[in-house]
């Protein structure tokens, strides 16, 4: 494993993995944020 280069640290891709996260959450907060209380409103 450690000859194939199967456990070097890749932080690249976990900076990817973080920004990635980061960026669903902010997403998914401005939705919940938008939609507020739409689903109890009724006209």
């Amino acid at each position: 494993m450690r000859a194939a280069g199967l456990l070097r640290p890749r932080t690249g891709h976990y900076a990817a993995e973080f920004l990635s996260a980061t960026v669903l959450m902010a997403v998914a907060g401005g939705l919940f944020r938008r939609l507020g209380d739409s689903w109890t409103r009724t006209s």
